[in-house]
């Protein structure tokens, strides 16, 4: 009777990596969505193409209207020889999507931030068999004017939001 293989856990895999070798986590995403010059029309797509603000700047919105890109970036880091990739994901908070008067879309973005991330990681692990990470970014606050008086809408915003990323798609490992 052949005993039975017990794989190792992500993080156990992780750990092993980095005790052996420095691994490299992806570069900026903004100056990669930057690159792509999109207008207003190129950031809202479709689905959003009669919103009522202005969208361009929102990142994040790409993993909706733009995904391709958004994986096409992601693979391009782990191409370029990176172990980890954040999701993009950065300002995927209720708050900071207020800003573009899109709040109920904050754990969509999120979902579909983490989703991406991780089909770029397994069509890299399949091109050359290197096991890939995703890590989940985040920021509680993301513009200058945060007051104090929000602390309890940011903690509510965030518990609500961010950990399924760490369920999902995510491998457990937080960016910022």
């Amino acid at each position: 009777m052949a005993a039975s293989v017990i794989e190792p856990t992500k993080e156990e895999t992780l750990r092993r990596l980095a005790a052996e070798r420095i691994l490299v986590l992806d570069g900026a995403m903004g100056t990669m969505i930057q690159a792509l010059s999109l207008d207003e029309e190129g950031y809202r797509g479709a689905r959003f193409d009669a919103w009522n603000r202005e969208v361009r700047g929102n990142n994040d919105l790409l993993n909706l209207s733009r995904p391709g890109a958004v994986r096409a970036i992601h693979l391009a880091y782990f191409r370029a020889g990176a172990d980890i990739v954040s999701t993009n994901t950065f300002s995927s908070t209720r708050i900071a999507q207020a800003d573009y008067g899109m709040s109920e879309i904050a754990y969509e973005l999120n979902l579909e931030g983490a989703r991406l991330a991780r089909e770029a990681a397994r069509v890299a692990q399949d091109e050359d068999g290197r096991q890939r990470f995703v890590a989940g970014a985040g920021n509680v606050v993301d513009w200058p004017g945060a007051a104090v008086g929000d602390a309890l809408r940011l903690t509510a915003g965030g518990a609500e939001e961010h950990p399924f990323l760490v369920q999902r798609d995510n491998d457990g490992l937080a960016g910022g």
